[in-house]
Parts: C-alpha cells; structure tokens; sequence
C-alpha cells in the first residue's frame, strides 16, 4: 500500500506539473509571449513603431538649390555640390541632375518636380551601354545618365504638353535616396510654387535602413531543429539561458555594418533562426525588417502629401516596380533544415546553375522543382523556377514563381510590392493620386513573360527609354485624369 501511495503521489505532482507547463503555454500563447520573433534588434523596434531609424545619418544636408538669375529672372540652380555628387546628406556624393529654373513658374505654366532616387534621376542602367536609339551621357561627377528628353522628367513633359498643357518638369532625383531624404528634397522644392510633385520611389528603402543598421550585433543563434522551438516556454527559457552561454563562449555576437544587402539579409535570416522557422505569411514577409521599411516609407510618404497639401500642391506617387527577373541580392534557408536537405538543395541548386547558363530551360525547370521542394524558402530557387518556365513558355506560372522569389529576397533593396498598398492607404486618407506599377507591370508579364521586363528595365531598378515612357504615361495619365 505504502509503494502504490507513493506512485499516486509521484503521478500527481507529473500531472500537475504537466498542468503548470501546459497553463503556463496556454497564458504565453493567448498574451502572445514568443510568439516566434524573440531577437527583436531594438533599433528596428524603433523604427516600426517611429517610422524613422534613430540618430544614424546626418539629415542635415544643406541646400540641393542655390540663387543663380536665369534670362535676367531670379532663378535656381542645383547646388554644385550635389551637381558634383559631392552632397554631404544620404548618402555622402549623392548626386543631381544641373537643373536650372526660374523661381516661380511663368504665368500660366505649371510646374511639376520629379521626386525620387536613381531611378526618377534618370541614371542609365548598370552595365548596359545604350541602343540603337540612345547613349548615355556623363553627369558632372562621371555618373552615366540618360539624354534628359529620355529620362522620365522629360518624357512626362513632352506627354504633358502633346495633351495641350503648357508644362515645365523639373528633374530634382537623387542618387541613392530613399523615402526620408526624398522628403528633405521635396521640402525644399515646395519653395518653387510647384503646382505638384511627382514621386517615383521605393527602391532605396533597403539602402536607408541598411545604413542606419550598421554596428548592429547580430546573436549567433544554435539551430533549433526539433518540435521543441514550437513551444512558447521553451522559446522563454532559450532567451534567458542561451545569452548566458553565448556570453560564456565570449563570442556572442557579430557585427554587421554598411549599406550592403548583406546587412538587412543577415538581421532577417537572424530573426528567421531566432523563431525557428521563415518568417512569411501568405506569401508577404513578416520580419521585423521589412515592417521597419513599410513603416518609415509610410511615415515619410504622409509627412511629404501633407506638407504640400498644407500649401495647396498636389502629390502624384507611382511607387517603383522591381525588376522580378532580377538575380535575388540575399538568399537564406529554412533555419529547421538539416545537412542531409541542405546538401540535397546544394546538389539541386548545382544542377539549375549550369543549366541556365547553357539556356537549357527543362533542365532550368527540372533541377530548380528540386531546390523549391526541399526548401520552399529559398529566393534563389524560386527565382531559378521563374526563369525556367518562363524559357519553357509558361509566363503565368513564372510570374507567380518570381513573385515568390522577389518576396524571400532578404537584402530587401528592392521595391517592396506592399509599397503600391501604402501608397493607396496615404492617398485615400489625405487625398493624393497614386497608381499600382508592380501589379500593371506584373499582369503584363502574366501575358507575355519576362520579355516584358527585359523591355523596360536594364538592371533591378534603372528604366532604359521606353521603360521611362512607360513611367511617364502612368504619371500622365494620373495628371490628366
């Protein structure tokens, strides 16, 4: 009886510290307590909740316009230190088209100021000299460039005027500005009577965050491949003793710094391993990274449409479309796969490479199927995929397999889709115009493939010149309208 007593107590206190755990997981779940991103960098704890990254560049860059009379009229001019992409704002030598205007428009004229990064500038695409209707021509500092009247700037004026508008475009992009250096520019160039702005942006958002990240220590985490880093108080438990450990070992973290897309690929993938599985949901990312560059490219967006309300400026937006066919910058793994499935990706993915090269599509086809099906988080294989079955004649299928690809790049430096939704939450509130160019751009693809792209785009974000035309219809058509 005394044996059989003690087995009852010993099941009992079992039960009820089985009972404990389970209250305990239950009382994390519902307040939710780890719920799977337990490394949150307080920087971008910061920046989501602020929309801004906290004292990490200077943003006090002096004046892009100086005094300079035109045709005996007081009048602008570029200053000659972002002419010379010699600016000290972000990013250092940034630079500008030489724009020359008057500092009111003539009467009559309206005034519109293109707004953005390299792409609403103009420069021409990396590594791609020209065609057979256009070369590019060298700004003051060697920075390559398109002819003005090819750059978007130009082309939205001839379309203006074509439709009976006596308009002037002034060309005021920047290299390499995201949305909050977009904003200082444009709060300058409100000075100019401009009747509107016209922003083409997004596709620096990566760069601006990637630079107020550096210096940011990055835990090297154990991978956590079992059932266990499902359980909400086993992820409590990990944060208290794994810094211990980390600690002990004296190396317990790495550094990451500069505007690299390594830096924002590295914090993602961190935060991927932290919660033990990738961090999408319905096919949009769910890092913390990228509702930091939601949330600034918001902040700026509304803080630009209600400083040119506020003195009667209309605010066009056409948020930059990426590039789907372009090579992912930063590419990472399910963090629960194991050796076995990471050499069976390696050998998968070592087949793929080749094959593209060699434009072996059903080869291209065949091996990528691999990669996706042993890690469907993988950018560089759904990437592959897309290109695959866009050689084999299957452009829709490719769409959606390049979608994917552009969603898991975790260098996050191109422009976000999400982007163009933003962009339609700030119109609808304070009452600008925006249109969707990744879905426009992407329904085209659906239909004809890549060639579509490839027609518009000579890198991941520089148009050539029918892409600007392109560009410059759908400002037009907002302008119009």
């Amino acid at each position: 009886m005394a044996r059989t007593g003690r087995w009852k107590a010993r099941l009992a206190a079992l039960g009820l510290g089985l009972g404990l755990i389970a209250v305990a997981e239950l009382a994390l779940r519902m307040v939710g307590a780890a719920d799977g991103v337990s490394w949150r960098p307080s920087r971008l704890v910061y920046v989501v909740e602020n929309g801004e990254v906290k004292g990490e560049f200077e943003v006090g860059a002096g004046a892009h316009f100086v005094a300079e009379p035109l045709d005996g009229q007081p009048g602008m001019r570029t200053a000659e230190a972002f002419a010379l992409g010699r600016g000290k704002g972000f990013p250092v030598n940034g630079a500008m088209r030489d724009e020359h205007f008057t500092t009111v428009p003539a009467p009559g004229t309206e005034r519109y100021v293109v707004l953005g990064g390299s792409a609403a500038m103009g420069q021409a695409p990396i590594g791609r000299r020209g065609g057979a209707h256009w070369q590019p021509e060298k700004l003051a500092n060697g920075v390559q460039a398109l002819p003005d009247g090819l750059a978007l700037s130009g082309q939205l004026e001839q379309r203006l005027i074509q439709a009976g508008r006596r308009a002037e475009v002034i060309n005021a992009g920047m290299i390499a500005q995201d949305s909050a250096g977009v904003q200082r520019i444009a709060r300058e160039v409100l000075e100019f009577s401009p009747t509107a702005l016209v922003l083409y942006m997004g596709n620096n958002e990566g760069i601006g965050l990637s630079a107020g990240m550096g210096g940011v220590d990055i835990p090297r985490l154990p991978a956590m491949r079992s059932v266990m880093h499902q359980v909400r108080l086993y992820r409590v438990l990990a944060d208290l003793v794994l810094p211990a450990r980390q600690r002990m070992a004296q190396a317990p973290t790495e550094q990451v710094s500069g505007m690299l897309p390594e830096v924002l690929g590295r914090i993602t993938l961190t935060q991927w391993q932290s919660a033990g599985h990738p961090l999408m949901r319905d096919g949009e990312p769910t890092d913390e990274v990228y509702g930091a560059l939601l949330a600034r490219f918001e902040r700026n967006l509304r803080t630009i449409v209600t400083e040119a309300k506020d003195r009667g400026v209309a605010v066009y937006v056409v948020p930059t479309a990426p590039h789907l066919g372009y090579l992912p910058f930063f590419t990472g793994h399910d963090p629960a796969l194991g050796p076995a499935e990471l050499g069976a990706f390696s050998e998968a993915l070592n087949a793929a490479r080749p094959a593209e090269q060699r434009r072996d599509w059903p080869g291209v086809v065949e091996a990528a199927r691999r990669c996706v099906a042993v890690d469907p988080s993988s950018a560089a294989g759904h990437h592959l995929l897309g290109l695959g079955l866009d050689g084999t004649g299957h452009p829709s299928e490719a769409m959606d397999e390049l979608v994917k690809g552009h969603a898991l790049d975790l260098s996050r430096k191109r422009t976000q889709p999400a982007f163009a939704r933003v962009a339609a939450e700030v119109c609808a509130d304070l009452g600008c115009q925006t249109t969707d160019a990744h879905s426009a751009l992407l329904a085209e693809g659906r239909q004809r493939g890549l060639a579509v792209y490839n027609e518009r785009y000579g890198d991941h974000e520089h148009l050539v010149p029918e892409g600007n035309a392109w560009v410059a219809g759908l400002f037009a058509d907002l302008i119009l309208a």
